[in-house]
């Protein structure tokens, strides 16, 4: 109850909407949407484990034009065909990657703990709740995200690395000043190289405005 006109207030104040963590109705996600909502959070996870087959919120949100949706590639939270299926719905201006990552990312499998929440990174590379099989965010790195979409959704690296920078750009209503390499943007950089075969990519090199990092 509610959330429509917080919406309308948000987005008033310039305030980017996404929607996620939700048991909206097909309806009310069409009602966020005319309010003003413009994003998916992590579409398909932060979800029901059952859902009607249609119409439910992740059906509607796939749908609607006006979103972007944010996608978590690890290969972990989405089966690849969700991964495909989302990106071709959406297309590849409107699709963004985004990690999920804690503090498990880019560290050895074992323990770790986000506050009072203890997790586990399994050696598949699966950042759980210990004890569980709930997910606990994840320990994906961007470039492998870009990697997987590449595979998952048949992308170019031009059309992948679009997910990671234009396309989020533009959803966080930052394309005047990043995403971009045009004079006035922030200069943030990343350098790499590319091995199509695979695809692989290994950074090189991070500037963030302008620096080396």
């Amino acid at each position: 109850p509610g959330a429509t006109a917080l919406i309308e207030f948000l987005v008033e104040r310039q305030v980017v909407v996404s929607l996620g963590h939700t048991a909206a109705t097909a309806e009310q996600v069409r009602d966020a949407i005319r309010a003003g909502a413009t994003m998916s959070t992590h579409l398909g996870n932060g979800a029901h484990a059952v859902l009607p087959r249609h119409p439910n919120y992740i059906w509607e949100q796939m749908a609607a034009d006006e979103l972007y949706a944010s996608l978590i590639v690890d290969g972990i939270h989405l089966p690849p065909s969700f991964v495909k299926c989302a990106v071709r719905a959406k297309q590849v201006g409107r699709a963004v990657l985004v990690t999920d990552a804690t503090a498990a990312a880019n560290c050895p499998p074992g323990r770790y703990r986000i506050g009072s929440v203890e997790m586990e990174l399994t050696a598949e590379n699966r950042v759980q709740i210990t004890g569980t099989q709930r997910l606990a965010g994840s320990a994906l790195r961007m470039d492998r995200g870009v990697e997987n979409v590449m595979r998952f959704a048949g992308l170019s690296l031009a059309q992948a690395l679009r997910l990671a920078t234009v396309n989020p750009a533009r959803a966080a209503r930052l394309a005047d000043r990043a995403g971009f390499l045009a004079p006035g943007d922030s200069a943030d950089l990343v350098l790499f190289r590319f091995d199509p075969s695979i695809p692989r990519i290994t950074v090189e090199k991070t500037i963030v405005a302008g620096q080396a990092a």
